[in-house]
């Protein structure tokens, strides 16, 4: 793992690589401790073939693998988790599971999550996954999620994982998710997934270019 932190309140993470670790890159999951809460904030980041290994000698990544050998190969992953999370000026690639993982935020009123210029692709799963309120804008999001197709120790079924979807959001109720301002592609199920939730939910897309 690169990072293993949770529970955390008002956090700032800059100028950071969290890359080429044996399993996920950022794990939250620390057991029943591990919410979070305040401000949380990633800019200026690069998360990138967690999953996999690093040769010493060249720094090549190699010996990837994922759910299907037992790996888990998230670029971050939490717990359910609460938190305004911000996600900016990010990197997020070639991780053998999804890119960002927020499928356990809480979706209360008060947590959110914001993506924003984030570059995400080739991720094995989705390239970010998100639950409850959401804003995503001004963001290259490419789900090339076949790339692992034969590599290392990844099987079949860990290639676009989830369907592969680009963007996957996941509501609750009363959740507010607005999608503006990027561009979405990929060779998975479909671009953008809504999933879950009531009749409460509002979702936004607006501005985007959408090429499948």
């Amino acid at each position: 793992r690169g990072i293993q932190a949770g529970g955390l309140t008002d956090w700032t993470v800059e100028r950071v690589r969290i890359n080429k670790n044996g399993r996920v890159g950022w794990n939250g999951d620390l057991g029943s401790a591990s919410s979070n809460s305040g401000k949380i904030i990633l800019r200026d980041i690069e998360i990138a073939w967690n999953g996999c290994g690093e040769r010493v000698a060249t720094g090549e990544p190699w010996a990837c693998w994922a759910q299907q050998t037992g790996g888990y190969g998230d670029g971050l992953g939490t717990a359910a988790t609460g938190g305004q999370w911000l996600v900016e000026d990010a990197f997020v690639h070639h991780n053998t599971s999804d890119g960002l993982d927020f499928r356990y935020a809480d979706g209360a009123p008060t947590t959110s999550v914001t993506l924003r210029r984030v570059y995400a692709v080739a991720n094995a799963g989705n390239q970010a996954k998100v639950k409850g309120n959401a804003l995503v804008e001004n963001s290259l999001l490419v789900s090339s999620c076949a790339y692992f197709q034969g590599r290392d120790y990844m099987l079949a079924d860990d290639n676009c994982r989830a369907g592969g979807n680009t963007l996957q959001l996941v509501f609750t109720q009363n959740n507010t998710a607005t999608v503006r301002h990027n561009t979405i592609t990929g060779q998975g199920g479909v671009l953008i997934g809504a999933i879950e939730g009531d009749s409460t939910n509002r979702l936004a897309i607006q501005n985007n270019v959408l090429i499948g």
